[in-house]
């Protein structure tokens, strides 16, 4: 039979330090990415044809949606 006992963990310290840094950086990384594709779209706009609207109305929606 085992009688050690476990610790829990420290649900504050997750709370207030890693969620925050984890959502940050996802929204960091994730602006960057997506101006990048915005800039490439724009890039070569001739070139995709009748895709370009659909791919920028996606990425100004996905841009919005991390503002929120």
């Amino acid at each position: 039979m085992n009688t050690s006992t476990c610790t829990r963990p420290n649900k504050k310290l997750f709370e207030h330090t890693v969620l925050p840094a984890l959502y940050i950086s996802v929204s960091l990384i994730g602006l960057v990415l997506n101006v990048w594709g915005m800039k490439s779209l724009l890039h070569n706009w001739k070139k995709l044809r009748h895709i370009n609207i659909l791919v920028l109305n996606l990425g100004l929606a996905d841009i919005t949606e991390e503002k929120n």
